[in-house]
């Protein structure tokens, strides 16, 4: 059967849809989809819409797991010491803050707990309202204290904190949209660890302590 001539098929072809005819109207549909998730997500979630949306998801995904039990608990051996700003008020002197903080390591000490993490930063008081926190730490002797690395300084969870107490890197940072969803248990530079203030909390709570190799 001989082939129908060309100006039959370019009649037959008009006859069909735009998109089927024609490739660039899918392509500008495509084109147009990528500049909308980009401005949206630009606009509303940072700069990457994808990252974001990995996110969202993710976050998603973790939120079910934990309401359908598919994750697992907190280990009851671990429990947290919070200090709310109610705690701290009357109190007109850093002397006295100090002397909360150790009142607080003195109780843990005699609840036997196998180590402790101070996850705070103080940036006043001078080296005489921290002698009470220093006494407390000696007489604990399991005590980690966060410390914070910059460019220009080093900073422990109190002033003047002598160097033979143990310190835990606090220094993570954050996704675009603000949320700590990632945590490293070191940093590492050549043949030398440094550890974060969990794992150096963790270390501390064996008898005797751990170091990291």
């Amino acid at each position: 059967m001989p082939a129908a001539p060309p100006s039959v098929e370019l009649n037959q072809r008009r006859h069909l849809p735009l998109f089927v005819r024609e490739s660039w109207p899918i392509t500008a549909v495509i084109a147009l989809l990528a500049c909308l998730v980009i401005g949206f997500g630009a606009i509303g979630f940072g700069a990457n819409p994808f990252a974001s949306l990995d996110r969202h998801w993710g976050d998603a995904m973790l939120r079910l797991r934990y309401r359908r039990g598919l994750e697992p608990k907190p280990d009851p051996r671990v429990f947290l010491v919070g200090i709310e700003t109610k705690d701290l008020v009357g109190m007109s002197t850093t002397g006295a803050e100090y002397s909360n903080y150790a009142n607080i390591l003195d109780i843990l000490t005699d609840l036997q707990v196998s180590a402790v993490g101070m996850d705070i930063i103080m940036v006043r008081g001078g080296e005489q309202d921290a002698q009470g926190v220093w006494g407390s730490i000696r007489n604990n002797g399991h005590v980690v204290l966060a410390e914070m690395r910059t460019a220009t300084m080093v900073a422990r969870s109190f002033p003047f904190a002598a160097p033979q107490f143990t310190p835990g890197l606090i220094d993570i940072a954050s996704d675009a949209d603000g949320v700590h969803r990632r945590y490293a248990y070191g940093v590492t530079g050549g043949f030398t660890c440094e550890p974060s203030l969990a794992l150096s909390t963790y270390l501390a709570s064996f008898r005797p302590p751990r170091t990291v190799t």
